[in-house]
């Protein structure tokens, strides 16, 4: 068998390295997810999900973007997104925001918009809340000279791990079409990766 030179050496100690790291990593993402699950069984937090109660929301995502239409090419980009929730009755909220897209590839580019969705919040237990709901964005491209102004729609679901009385994780799914509104513009489709989120209730 040949010997193994230098670069070779230093190659397969630093995947070995990689490989390692990605281990840990892997295994301390789920030490923690299974840490908050345990912790939100275990306690007795309840959310403020009546009437009047009002929360302020941040969440990140990665989504692939893709264009519906013959040979339409996709993009993908990071949205960061904060807004204002009021229950305007139990269980069920109104919520605007300020949604941030950071488009990766193909080209960079960014958009901001401006969210209102309505969601209904499943009364279950108070440590885990299901909720579903729909939301309307239109926004604006920051960097193009044309096809600056979409308009897009969505529906969201996820469920909410209260960590406190005050404050939950949210995980959520929320698919999101863009809507034609000329002829220089096509139909897309942005589909998430996952959604992770902070909510503060009040």
């Amino acid at each position: 068998m040949p010997e193994l030179t230098f670069g070779e050496n230093f190659l397969k100690a630093a995947l070995h390295s990689w490989l390692l790291d990605m281990k840990f990593f892997k295994n301390l993402s789920f030490f923690m997810i299974s840490s908050i699950f345990a912790s939100s069984l275990a306690s007795e937090n309840i959310l403020k999900t009546k009437a009047g109660s009002t929360f302020i929301k941040g969440s990140l995502q990665a989504t692939y973007d893709r264009l519906l239409a013959k040979d339409g090419k996709g993009k993908i980009a990071f949205t960061s997104d904060a807004g204002l929730g009021l229950f305007v009755a139990d269980n069920w909220s109104i919520t605007l925001g300020i949604p941030v897209e950071w488009v990766l590839t193909p080209k960079q580019d960014v958009s901001v918009g401006t969210a209102i969705a309505t969601t209904f919040f499943l009364d279950s237990n108070h440590q885990f809340i299901p909720y579903f709901g729909i939301g309307a964005t239109p926004s604006y491209l920051l960097k193009r000279f044309d096809n600056k102004f979409w308009l897009s729609a969505n529906a969201h679901a996820g469920i909410l791990l209260a960590i406190s009385d005050s404050a939950a994780l949210d995980l959520g799914f929320s698919p999101e079409i863009f809507i034609k509104l000329n002829e220089k513009q096509n139909w897309r489709l942005k589909i998430p990766a996952g959604m992770l989120g902070l909510r503060i209730f009040f």
